[in-house]
């Protein structure tokens, strides 16, 4: 079984690539959320880790950062010790 903390970890990681991202382009939560067809509120809280996302929204989020899941959690796992 995978510890909690590991699964917390990660979550905490991937939320900090999509904040950093969103922040290297330039673009406001409004911005991200209206090109991923969420709500700003959900932005917030998977950047805030709040919430974890469904797939669906992970992809949609990820597509409105011009990115894909595989670089998130690449770039995520750089940062899991």
């Amino acid at each position: 079984m995978i510890p909690v903390e590991e699964i917390t970890a990660t979550c905490r990681a991937v939320a900090a690539v999509l904040r950093k991202r969103r922040e290297s382009l330039g673009l406001t939560k409004t911005a991200v959320a209206q090109r991923a067809g969420i709500n700003n509120q959900t932005v917030t809280f998977i950047e805030d880790c709040v919430n974890i996302p469904t797939i669906h929204t992970l992809l949609r989020f990820c597509w409105a950062l011009d990115t894909t899941p595989e670089a998130v959690f690449k770039e995520a796992k750089k940062t899991i010790k």
